[in-house]
């Protein structure tokens, strides 16, 4: 419905600002359609989402484990939910997965550390080509030692250790379609380097982080990682695996000290290698005729 130039404002009750109020109100009543979605929504806050232009779907990862994708291709949109038994932190849609075995993927992190690896059919305006390999397993990045390469479908089993939850996700390709690094942080907090092709895996790199890391972020040429805490870290390609793992630099606590400036001072210039002594009375000035 339209309406003319003065005719909200013209009309009773919409006057001053409850007017404003009450005039959005109409506006959505009589000019939005509401979008009816095949699966409900969970009732549990979301925890990550990611989008597509090449596939024009958008995908949301839920406390509850569910991850939802919204496929806008269609009028009205299409909804179709995967489910998990752990709650989805991260994901991640990678649409050229030619170094997994070709295809189109969304990478998943799980609060009990698994790392799911789901194929996603061709769709939107460029569709990725389907997926010849056999479907993949989750890889439980705990029990998976560093360097031991395994074949997509082969996965890897939960091991003794106790779970890590995934807090980021985010997939480097160094402009080469074969090869790709997947990172991965946790909550340890450390962020995992796996390298893949041909749709083999393995871990290049477990480097201890300075905090858990929430936001993973890939330029053409470096990689950035923002901790919860305001740490930033940002390595190239060649640094993502090199041996200097990056720890915290903690303050050193601060030694109590008097509050007046002058035995402020003259506290600290007693303090020798953990000596401490009494600061001496300060020289006092000599008179011109003791100077004689």
């Amino acid at each position: 419905m339209s309406f003319a130039k003065g005719e909200l404002a013209g009309r009773a009750g919409l006057g001053g600002r409850d007017g404003l109020v009450t005039a959005a109100q109409l506006l959505h009543a009589e000019c939005f359609d509401r979008v009816a979605l095949e699966t409900p929504s969970p009732s549990y806050e979301p925890r990550a989402s990611c989008h597509c232009k090449d596939c024009c779907a958008v995908w949301i990862a839920w406390k509850t484990g569910d991850v939802t994708c919204i496929d806008l291709n269609s009028d009205p949109p299409s909804q179709s939910a995967e489910r998990g038994d752990s709650a989805a932190r991260a994901i991640c849609h990678l649409h050229d997965g030619t170094a997994l075995g070709g295809g189109s993927f969304l990478l998943v992190g799980r609060d009990d550390g698994e790392l799911e690896i789901v194929p996603c059919p061709p769709r939107g305006p460029r569709p990725a080509p389907a997926s010849t390999q056999p479907p993949p397993r989750p890889f439980h990045l705990g029990a998976w030692p560093v360097g031991e390469a395994r074949e997509l479908s082969a996965g890897f089993a939960r091991g003794a250790e106790p779970p890590m939850g995934i807090t980021a996700l985010a997939a480097a390709s160094w402009g080469e379609r074969d090869t790709l690094d997947i990172l991965v942080a946790t909550r340890r907090p450390e962020l995992y380097v796996i390298a893949a092709t041909r749709g083999t895996l393995a871990i290049r790199k477990r480097r201890r982080m300075p905090g858990w890391i929430q936001w993973i972020m890939v330029d053409d040429d470096r990689v950035t990682c923002v901790s919860r805490g305001g740490d930033i870290v940002r390595f190239n390609r060649e640094a993502l695996v090199a041996d200097d793992d990056h720890r915290r630099r903690r303050r050193p606590p601060a030694r109590a000290e008097p509050r007046d400036a002058a035995r402020r001072a003259a506290h600290k210039r007693s303090a020798v290698d953990g000596f401490h002594r009494e600061p001496s009375a300060p020289a006092q000035r000599a008179s011109p005729s003791e100077l004689r």
